[in-house]
This record gives C-alpha cells, sequence and structure tokens, in this order.
C-alpha cells in the first residue's frame, strides 16, 4: 500500500477515533448528570481516552510487525511513564472504590491527556528488533 493511502486512512481511523469517543463521553456525561453517578462515566471515559493512545501508536505497531523477530518490551518505559501516567488517570477511581488518596489535584483535562499518553506508552511499549542488532 503506497504511503499517501496509508496516511490517508490512518488519518481517517484516527479522525473517526476522536469523533466517536468524543460522542460517546458526551452522551455518558449526560447520563451521569441526570442520574447523579459520575462515577461509572468516569470509568469508562479513562479507558475510552487509553484507546486513543492506542490508535496513535499504530504506525509504531504496525512497523514492528513487519520485523522477523520475538516482541520485546521496554520495561523502563512502562516503569518510568507509564506508572505515573497509569496513576494520573486512575487517581479517582483508585481513591473512590479503593481508598487510596491522591495528592495531585487532577482536572478532567489531565486525567484524559494522561489517559492517552499511557494507552500511547503501552503501545509503543511493545517493538521488536532484528535479529542481527
Amino acid at each position: 500500500m503506497n504511503s499517501t493511502k496509508s496516511y490517508f486512512l490512518y488519518a481517517l481511523l484516527l479522525f473517526t477515533t476522536l469523533l466517536f469517543i468524543s460522542h460517546i463521553d458526551y452522551r455518558l456525561e449526560v447520563i451521569a448528570s441526570e442520574q447523579y453517578n459520575f462515577w461509572e462515566w468516569l470509568t469508562i471515559t479513562q479507558f475510552l481516552y487509553i484507546s486513543i493512545g492506542v490508535v496513535l501508536a499504530i504506525p509504531h505497531l504496525i512497523k514492528n510487525r513487519k520485523e522477523k523477530s520475538m516482541w520485546k518490551i521496554d520495561y523502563k518505559k512502562l516503569l518510568l511513564f507509564g506508572l505515573p501516567s497509569m496513576y494520573l488517570t486512575f487517581s479517582f477511581t483508585l481513591h473512590v472504590y479503593f481508598k487510596i488518596p491522591y495528592y495531585i489535584m487532577i482536572t478532567s483535562s489531565l486525567f484524559k491527556i494522561a489517559a492517552i499518553l499511557l494507552g500511547y506508552i503501552v503501545a509503543t511499549s511493545f517493538y521488536k528488533v532484528n535479529s542481527w542488532d
């Protein structure tokens, strides 16, 4: 597949994902405000925004899929960047369900950005190396 067509399909996938998640997020927020139950909305949207990060990492995954070696995991990346992102993404949920205190005042935009970053970090932590490296 040529690169122009690939970029177009990827841009279409990304744009569609953003619109779809934005719509679901809005609908869930409306339902949550009517029922005064924000925890289900918060829990679902955390995973929705993580999926945006995974979609952003698709070119990395496709490029690595073509390699002829075993998949490896970048544990340093997961620990140094993934854990803080995971904490920021799930801090409200951890606080409510497990009574784990949160020490940083996290806004909804920060948790969404952290969730996107978490999805991207997890997806790009899997890679393949050439057998001659």
